[in-house]
């Protein structure tokens, strides 16, 4: 999508980001038909804040990066059943984090990236060290630990349980939580 095309004023001298300035606009009612561009559930006019458009925005979602880390595999003592809990099994788990890499690529900084080593740190923690009864609440944690700990736009954990205790032939059982990371507001 072309800019020229979205903006009718000039970029400002603030020096916002493009998606900054085009949810300015649509706020300022200078782009009213723009809201159906960025209101994903065809709703016009329920954008509450700057951040809620800009969570939406194109330019704001091509800034983003995504960081994924597949196939992280454990050995953890998570289920209802007796044997679970003392047997233990293997689980599987994919991270993916959405977050700006501009912050560290221009500077080719790692205090500025995610570190995958903590992120590791934190998921192999929770598989290894906690033991809950259901693995959507495993997934929820491991989702939640990662969204307050690091600054991250969204993560997503996919869990995967290779032995499940149910008559029935198949690979494994899948979660997936997707959380929002820390806002400003």
């Amino acid at each position: 999508m072309n800019t020229a095309l979205i903006f009718s004023v000039p970029i400002s001298s603030r020096k916002k980001t493009q998606a900054q300035e085009f949810c300015y606009a649509v706020f300022q009612n200078e782009h009213p038909d723009r809201y159906d561009l960025l209101n994903s559930s065809g709703n016009p006019g329920n954008f509450k804040t700057i951040r809620d458009c800009l969570s939406f925005s194109p330019f704001y979602i091509s800034a983003m990066g995504l960081l994924t880390i597949k196939n992280l595999v454990f050995y953890g003592y998570h289920g209802v059943q007796d044997f679970e809990k003392e047997l233990g099994g293997r689980f599987e788990v994919d991270i993916r984090i959405r977050y700006p890499f501009r912050r560290a690529a221009d500077r080719d900084n790692l205090d500025k990236a995610i570190d995958y080593q903590q992120v590791y740190a934190v998921v192999e923690h929770m598989i290894t060290q906690q033991k809950y009864h259901l693995i959507e609440t495993l997934a929820e944690h491991i989702a939640d630990r990662i969204a307050n700990r690091f600054d991250v736009d969204e993560v997503t954990v996919v869990l995967r349980k290779n032995k499940v205790p149910i008559n029935a032939v198949l690979d494994y059982v899948e979660v997936e939580v997707t959380r929002s990371g820390k806002t400003d507001d």
